[in-house]
């Protein structure tokens, strides 16, 4: 549950641009790598973080 709702607050399946605001951009680009490096110290498969970024793709 944590790690679906950090999926979330990281925007790991969308895209991190955000137009006109190089800022905001870089640090979306920095909370999805946060997002995929805790995701391999968990050794979760690829498959396994898409399903959780799946999990709360309706709350955005």
């Amino acid at each position: 549950m944590a790690l679906a709702d950090l999926a979330h607050f990281c925007r790991a399946r969308r895209a991190p641009f955000v137009a006109g605001d190089a800022m905001a951009t870089g640090v979306l680009i920095g909370r999805q790598e946060v997002f995929h490096r805790i995701a391999r110290y968990l050794n979760l498969s690829e498959q396994e973080v898409w399903d959780l970024m799946s999990d709360r793709q309706g709350d955005a």
